[in-house]
């Protein structure tokens, strides 16, 4: 841990993830991405929040191009509607964009 930063490091590398979402669904997903976020500063991991419109998200998806990600769905059997998915991979990531409040 970085006393200086609070964001846990690794070979002087700090740890920071990148959270992806739809920048169609910010009204619902923003919010949800503030608060992982917050909670996970709170044990020194640092988030990097980008929002993109559908297809490019999609895209980025299929690509591995994240580090979590939040879905939005309007179907009842992917209750519940936003879900978090650890990535597995580790895709080249796009440039981040900052958050929008």
């Amino acid at each position: 841990m970085n006393e200086s930063t609070g964001i846990r490091e690794k070979d002087g590398e700090p740890l920071n993830l990148l959270l992806t979402l739809e920048s169609d669904y910010s009204a619902t997903s923003m919010p949800t991405a503030e608060v992982i976020k917050s909670q996970l500063a709170e044990v020194g991991i640092d988030v990097t929040i980008y929002g993109t419109e559908q297809m490019q998200w999609y895209a980025d998806y299929l690509e591995g191009k994240f580090d979590l990600t939040l879905w939005h769905s309007q179907f009842a059997f992917c209750f519940p509607p936003l879900l978090v998915y650890p990535h597995g991979q580790h895709g080249e990531r796009p440039r981040p964009l900052p958050a929008r409040h």
